[in-house]
Order: structure tokens, then sequence, then C-alpha cells
């Protein structure tokens, strides 16, 4: 490796047992397909090592990635003025309130109009260093996404991450009521075996643990408005979790049945009615409480509005009883 070439990214506690290439393109922006090549051409080093198998997982010892001569394509992410509406910013974090059909990353089919491209305006107009983001949110899904604005508070709120710190409740609009409208869902997940683009239930050696706790907040005839707090943060971990005790979010094509598929044409719903509606954190460098709130995006309260005949206002919930899942 050459020395005055390399690039260096600090690995967050929340990778731990994460596939290396996933963790990498996650760091870099890379494809998978980019960060296997570098690989095969011995150009990424973990800790100084050089790196041979892309489907290693990352250890809790592991602490930096190396990379010789990263592709162009890289910093190639063109700034885009695309609208943010920010809900909370200090001199440590951006949170944004995504909206629903915005991807967050580049990827294949999507170079341009993600709200990394906006972000990247963002930080130009502001005069910021890198950006980075703390977590996810699927294209479909809406509401609160956290932004590191530096190193510090990227490894700090990582931590934060790690630790399961922070509470963070979702509401979907569901098929259907359980027979417990109050509980949790506490099962592991991996990619489904017939579809690796889908994940499911599983009970491999290689699947996950999941926790997701949920209560019914309203009703609507055959569907309902469900509040949900996720204590881990799997990949598609609400959708794979509600649709496996038979409550799909409608919109979910993923995930559907044909009864939630013909609901959803009978409403016209037009993608996954899921919303990333609060987050509620001590700040890990000013020590306050924050909570930070996502209002419905239009489609979603259209929807609740025509179902209840009226202008709709989610009612007041909480998860502060649920002793379970502060324990686990």
């Amino acid at each position: 490796m050459v020395k005055d070439s390399i690039q260096t990214f600090f690995i967050p506690e929340t990778a731990k047992g994460k596939r290396i290439d996933i963790v990498i393109a996650d760091l870099t922006g890379l494809s998978r397909n980019q960060i296997r090549k570098l690989i095969a051409e011995r150009k990424v080093a973990i800790d100084g090592i050089v790196l041979k198998k892309p489907g290693s997982t990352i250890s809790s010892i592991q602490k930096e990635v190396q990379i010789d001569t990263l592709p162009e394509e890289r910093k190639r992410i063109i700034p885009e003025n695309i609208p943010l509406t920010i809900l909370f910013e200090d001199e440590h974090i951006i949170a944004i309130n995504k909206k629903p059909g915005m991807v967050v990353h580049p990827g294949v089919g999507h170079k341009e109009g993600t709200l990394v491209n906006a972000l990247e305006a963002y930080r130009t107009q502001h005069q910021l260093p890198e950006l980075r983001l703390l977590h996810r949110l699927d294209k479909d899904t809406s509401g609160v996404l956290l932004v590191s604005k530096n190193e510090k508070s990227f490894a700090q709120f990582s931590q934060l991450f790690e630790k399961r710190a922070l509470e963070k409740v979702y509401l979907s609009l569901n098929l259907g009521t359980p027979k417990e409208l109050k509980g949790y869902i506490d099962a592991p997940i991996d990619r489904a075996l017939h579809d690796r683009q889908k994940f499911a239930i599983s009970a491999s050696s290689q699947s996950r643990r999941a926790l997701t706790a949920y209560q019914v907040i309203d009703f609507f005839g055959d569907i309902s408005l469900w509040a949900l707090s996720i204590h881990t943060g799997r990949t598609h971990q609400i959708r794979v979790h509600v649709s496996s005790i038979g409550h799909p979010i409608l919109g979910d094509e993923t995930y559907a049945t044909d009864e939630s598929l013909r609901k959803q044409n009978e409403l016209a719903i037009k993608r996954q009615l899921l919303h990333a509606y609060r987050i509620t954190f001590v700040h890990p460098i000013t020590k306050k409480e924050i909570v930070i709130q996502a209002p419905m995006p239009y489609d979603f309260k259209q929807i609740l509005g025509s179902l209840s005949n009226s202008k709709y206002k989610v009612p007041s919930f909480s998860f502060d009883q649920y002793a379970y899942h502060h324990q686990w």
C-alpha cells in the first residue's frame, strides 16, 4: 500500500459482527462490488493488516480501515439544492425529517436526488466538515434521521446506538389488530433463503436477535395504527416483525399478504405507511435530554383523516412501562 495515497476511516462500535464489505461500503459510499475489487487488489487493510476476504466480520477490537487509492467515483457526490426539513441542529448533529420516497444514499439506479446529495449541498453552503449518516431509513419510510457533523460526534453518537441508549419510536398503519394490544416481538432476523433482497424470521445460527415493542394506539375497523419502539436496528426489522405475526404494514408490497394488498388498493396507498416519529436520547456531549419529533407526512395524515373523518391527531402514548424492553 502506498502511504501517501492511503485514507483512513474509523470503524464505529455499531459495526461489530457485521460483514466487512458492508461496513466499508457504509463508511466510504462505494458499492460493495467496488469494495470487493479493492480487497482483491490488496488495497484494503484493517488495523494495518491487509484484508483478503470481503465476507469476514468486524470484531470488537478492530478500530480502523485503511484504503489505498479510493476510486474517483466516491468523490463525485454531486451537491444538489434539494430542500431539507431540519428538526434539530447544534454544532454536533443535524436531525432531518426525511421525506417518503427519498433514497438516503447514492447507489445503483440512484446516483442523484438522494439525501446524501442534499446534505453535500448543505455542507458546502455552510462550510462544514464531512457529514456522516448515523443510521438509515428505507426509501419509503419517512421521519427522523440523525447526521453527525464531525468525527467526534460520529464516534460518540455511534456509541449511543451501540449501547441502545436512544429510544426510536415509529408509527405504522397495519392490517388488522393483534389479540394483545401491546407487547413484544422478539424474533431473530436473517436474509430470506429464497429471495436475498428480503429478510425473514430465522432460526439460523447466523441470524441476529431482534426486539420490537409495540402498542396499538388507534382503530379503524379492519386496520389499526401502531406505535413501535425498536430496541435493535436490523434491516427491515419492523416490517418483518409485524408481517410475521400477521399484521403487515399497509403499502409494504415486499412483506404483504393478499388481504393487505387488497386493502392498500382500496385506500389508494402508494407506499409503506411507516414513519420514524420520534427519537429521544441524552446528548453525549451536552448531556441534555433531547426529544426530536417529526410531524406526520401529508400522505399518511391524509389516509388517517379519511379513516377518522376528521383532522387527525396522533393519540398520546408512552413506552416508559415496558420493563422488558429496557432490561433486554
